[in-house]
């Protein structure tokens, strides 16, 4: 069985700290944010984090040991907003509230890269999907507008590998209206601030999940407009050859959840329609160039979709979301194949 210690691939490597009662939201954020990375807390039970607000449709991304949040939904429509940003600062537990996204947008997408969060398409005001790409420097709480996408996505999923972000799938054109699952693939070029068109996905879907692994872009599951339900399929983009793979199919279909690298293994967790365990991809001990073999996780399932989740040191940790929400923020413990809280 290979070891769940955790050498992150960039596009999963988001940290979470911490616990304790809930704490106010600053009114302002905090200056010169120190770019050390806080200790990591035990991982006995009784860990509890308490956000402020109960959200949706939001995405996460973690940035020098401090979780920022972007978008969401509350239930109740008040707050958070579409523009909300907010900051989680484990070493002291506080949650801050930072400068409002330049575009309202929800159901978008986050990756961390070098220092920075790129916050890709979503849904507008109006429900329709968007190009737009903005960059958020964490260390100066500033907002920059970046080449957009070549096709306009919400729900789309996003990878990070040897420097470049890539956009995976998706859901084009207006919800509710006119819309589409997105089989597009493009790579952005933070250097050039370019996005360039790759091959398409060979199976189209929105609500999907993505990572960097093994030298490669995975794709995982997601929903299709055109079906029932969501889909177990897997499928992986080589960089180097630019040509796409099949890869054995999850246990579970799932729709609205979260996929990590984990060392050697892929991590999928959450679920839309109905129950599932969590479940791993492990490489088997067959020699070079076996295929790999998903297998169940002990852990009882995450009741949960539409959720922004992170993961540090083999922890993973869900924000928010629909479906069982208490508490409202479920850790996992990959080494140990629980749920700590």
């Amino acid at each position: 069985m290979t070891s769940w210690v955790a050498t992150l691939a960039a596009s999963a490597t988001l940290a979470c700290f911490g616990c304790g009662s809930r704490t106010p939201i600053d009114a302002k954020p905090a200056p010169n944010i120190s770019q050390s990375a806080p200790p990591v807390p035990t991982q006995g039970t009784g860990v509890t984090i308490t956000e402020p607000h109960s959200r949706v449709a939001h995405t996460a991304a973690a940035c020098r040991g401090r979780i920022y949040f972007f978008g969401g939904i509350s239930e109740d429509g008040a707050v958070p907003q579409p523009t909300n940003v907010e900051c989680y600062e484990p070493a002291t537990e506080r949650w801050t509230s930072l400068s409002a996204l330049p575009t309202s947008r929800n159901f978008a997408a986050a990756a961390e890269l070098d220092g920075a969060i790129y916050l890709v398409g979503g849904l507008d005001d109006n429900a329709v999907s968007m190009s737009r790409v903005e960059k958020y420097d964490p260390a100066t709480d500033t907002w920059t507008t970046l080449a957009p996408l070549g096709v306009p996505r919400s729900r789309l999923a996003l990878a990070v590998l040897n420097g470049k972000i890539y956009a995976v799938g998706g859901l084009e054109g207006a919800e509710r209206v006119r819309c589409a699952d997105s089989r597009a693939l493009e790579v952005y070029d933070p250097l050039a601030n370019t996005w360039t068109r790759l091959p398409d996905m060979p199976t189209a879907r929105h609500a999907l999940a993505a990572a960097g692994h093994a030298g490669r872009i995975y794709a995982l599951g997601g929903y299709a407009t055109t079906t029932t339900g969501q889909s177990n399929v897997v499928e992986s983009f080589d960089p180097k050859t630019k040509e796409w793979r099949k890869e054995s199919p999850m246990l579970s279909a799932r729709g609205f959840f979260a996929a990590f690298s984990l060392g050697d293994d892929l991590l999928a967790i959450g679920n839309l329609n109905a129950p599932a365990a969590p479940e791993r991809l492990t490489p088997l001990d067959t020699g070079p160039g076996s295929l790999a073999s998903w297998q169940p996780c002990a852990a009882p399932d995450l009741r949960r979709f539409r959720f922004a989740a992170v993961t540090l040191n083999g922890l993973v940790y869900a924000f928010g979301g629909e479906g069982d929400t208490s508490p409202n923020v479920r850790i996992f413990d990959a080494a140990g194949d629980l749920w700590i809280h």
